[in-house]
């Protein structure tokens, strides 16, 4: 058996220069998560789904330009690199 899934998690935090390209590069594990201060919602986005929104040479400046909360439509998020799962795999 392997590491567990969450092994990485000590991932290097994102910079306002980092593309959603490089996210991707990083593995199907890795997403980008969004934490809204004001109203504590947080959502997970993959880069695939980002950069069809957002262009494919986006970077994580352009993320927060252009995402804003749905609940509260605060604009200011904090961007950090999430995984898909924290559970072990079953199986």
């Amino acid at each position: 058996m392997g590491p567990p899934r969450n092994a990485d998690y000590d991932a290097p935090p994102f910079t306002d220069g980092t593309t959603l390209a490089q996210i991707a590069e990083r593995g199907a594990e890795w997403l980008v998560g969004l934490y809204c201060p004001k109203c504590i919602r947080f959502v997970k986005k993959s880069p695939a789904e980002l950069s069809a929104r957002l262009g494919p040479n986006a970077t994580i400046a352009d993320v927060k330009a252009r995402m804003h909360c749905g609940e509260c439509g605060r604009k200011d998020f904090v961007i950090k690199p999430a995984l898909r799962s924290r559970r072990p795999a079953r199986g």
